[in-house]
């Protein structure tokens, strides 16, 4: 049925091709695994980063309430905080004052 003929491959090619390949895909695998490693680590950096920005975040909205509020600064002397939409008013109020005087 086999015979050995002319255009048969010999076992020392086939050895050569099976362990070529076979290094061939040892490397992919591990190259795959490299890539799947750092596409994980990836994405883990990107949660920290979302963690952060969410106390960013609060700290902004904090910062952001502080600038919209009412409240004393010295009762004593009698300063007060206003909400910076009202204080940017009032300066353009008195800029304007003082421009009518002159």
């Amino acid at each position: 049925m086999w015979s050995r003929g002319q255009g048969d491959p010999d076992t020392l090619t086939l050895g050569v091709v099976l362990a070529a390949g076979t290094i061939i895909i040892i490397a992919i695998v591990l190259a795959l695994e490299g890539f799947y490693n750092y596409a994980e680590e990836q994405m883990l950096e990107q949660r920290v980063v979302a963690v952060e920005d969410t106390g960013l975040a609060r700290v902004r909205a904090e910062q952001l309430e502080k600038l919209m509020e009412y409240r004393w600064v010295d009762r004593k002397e009698g300063r007060v905080q206003v909400p910076i939409e009202r204080a940017m008013e009032l300066v353009i109020e008195d800029a304007a004052k003082d421009g009518a005087r002159r």
